[in-house]
């Protein structure tokens, strides 16, 4: 049943911010009657872990948000994928230490 397949969600420690983006992403799949079956539902989740992994939880949501809003069949990885590049290749970095003050400035 629906019920089971979606349950495998239980069995992932995701952030509730993230629980949530998936929960809309599985409604707005099941709308387009394009929902999962348990293998293939049970293989998203692991692909969400790893990608909230690489990318971070916000970059997740934020695909997730827009393959909905672009009324994507799939999940849309390459914002996702531009903002790890231009974040690791930027010269400032939110963890670098700074001068006080700055942190109010930036």
């Amino acid at each position: 049943t629906k019920k089971d397949t979606y349950s495998e969600l239980d069995n992932f420690s995701f952030s509730p911010a993230l629980t949530e983006a998936i929960n809309e992403w599985i409604v707005y799949k099941e709308e387009r009657k394009d929902g999962y079956k348990p293998t293939g539902f049970k293989t998203l989740l692991k692909g969400l872990k790893e990608k909230a992994e690489l990318y971070g939880d916000k970059a997740v949501i934020d695909s997730i948000k827009a393959s909905i809003e672009s009324n994507y069949k799939g999940l849309f990885w390459t914002n996702a994928e531009k903002a790890k590049t231009s974040k690791t290749n930027s010269h400032y970095r939110e963890d670098d230490e700074l001068p006080n003050g700055w942190n109010d400035v930036l």
